[in-house]
């Protein structure tokens, strides 16, 4: 098993436009192999989610879309630029196991503790498109992916100030 764990900061050349594109606000499409510790998470073939590769055998992703679910409903996909179209690059792995939050609940609308770490039932296979991801610094910059418009890939660049803003509004929202 391999831990991906030495000094990262992210350095793209993507810029945001003033325009609005698919579902990721001010995004644009990701390249092929931009990401290579983005998956996508399947559940009963259908109803995706993302998932990210933290080493050849788990993965980590989001409480609520494995919550009552069962393992063997459950399938990543590494590789994957587009849902559309498989190609040489996508590796399918089913699930073993899934370790959800202890405190993982729903109040208000919200999801609290919303976190599960996925056993898979083999390791990937790491290449240029398949690689974990690392762990961040305080000076590491994130990039935001989502499935969005016709299925691709998007980004956007996010400074984590924006993330502790994004965080205040929507608690404000919700109150």
């Amino acid at each position: 098993m391999y831990f991906a764990s030495e000094d990262y900061t992210f350095q793209s050349d993507i810029s945001s436009s003033d325009e609005d594109v698919g579902r990721v606000v001010r995004g644009t499409e990701a390249k092929v192999g931009q990401f290579p510790h983005q998956l996508l998470l399947t559940r009963s073939g259908a109803s995706p989610c993302g998932a990210v590769l933290i080493t050849s055998i788990l993965a980590l992703t989001a409480a609520h879309c494995v919550n009552e679910r069962l393992p063997s409903q459950l399938t990543i996909e590494s590789a994957r630029h587009l849902r559309s179209h498989d190609d040489k690059f996508v590796q399918k792995v089913g699930v073993k196991s899934v370790m959800i939050h202890e405190q993982f609940h729903y109040t208000g609308g919200a999801a609290h503790n919303d976190i599960a770490i996925l056993l898979l039932s083999q390791e990937v296979n790491f290449n240029a498109y398949v690689y974990p991801i690392y762990v961040p610094t305080t000076k590491t910059r994130f990039e935001e992916t989502a499935q969005g418009k016709m299925g691709k890939l998007q980004i956007i660049s996010l400074h984590p100030s924006a993330l502790y803003i994004c965080a205040a509004a929507q608690s404000t929202l919700i109150q």
